[in-house]
């Protein structure tokens, strides 16, 4: 069983991870935003996402969310495949069970997107293969008002437990399947660009 480890390294370029799931399974390589996407992939450009107010809202908040949910969940784990290239994050992890945070905003809901759905067949693929003690994944999905967007320092406290949805996800073996399949080729286009001292 593979030991899991605090995230440490938070560069793009030579991985994938689990949020690029639904890029290694496009099938329109010759689009502007997969281009991109690849050229960050290989280190021929740096990545220029920005992020919104709600996004930078929603990484500010994943940690109480989490503690809120558990104080003694793990947060911030990564595994590791390397000769897939693959390094996934992982928000949240307790006994084998895998938490994913979602937030969106209160009048707009939440739903599993393509993106989502993708990103989270993945950690489950990834913690199968590298631990023996897999018990699921679940997304935390927590509905955030114009107060939440505008606190910058969000604590447990400022956590409504109420307002914490559970979403059991199931693990999709055809989906992970067709995955793999696409990202075979892309792990060997990959090599050529991978520097020396990280081979």
């Amino acid at each position: 069983m593979a030991e899991i480890s605090m995230i440490s390294n938070t560069d793009r370029k030579w991985w994938f991870g689990a949020s690029d799931s639904e890029m290694i399974v496009n099938p329109n390589h010759k689009s502007t935003s997969w281009q991109k996407w690849w050229k960050v992939k290989c280190g021929l450009e740096e990545p220029d996402f920005k992020g919104t107010r709600y996004t930078a809202a929603g990484t500010r908040f994943e940690h109480p969310i989490l503690q809120c949910f558990d104080k003694s969940m793990n947060m911030d784990r990564q595994l590791i495949i390397e000769e897939k290239r693959l390094r996934v994050n992982y928000d949240g992890d307790k006994n084998g069970t895998i938490f994913e945070v979602k937030t969106h905003g209160a009048k707009r809901g939440f739903e599993i997107t393509p993106y989502i759905e993708a990103q989270i067949q993945t950690q489950m693929y990834v913690w199968k293969q590298c631990r023996d003690d897999f018990s699921g994944l679940y997304i935390l999905s927590y509905a955030m008002t114009e107060d939440d967007y505008n606190n910058m320092e969000p604590t447990v406290e400022d956590i409504d437990f109420d307002r914490i949805k559970v979403h059991k996800c199931k693990y999709r073996r055809a989906w992970v399947k067709h995955f793999l399949k696409c990202l075979e080729p892309l792990t060997e286009e990959l090599k050529p660009y991978i520097k020396e001292e990280e081979q």
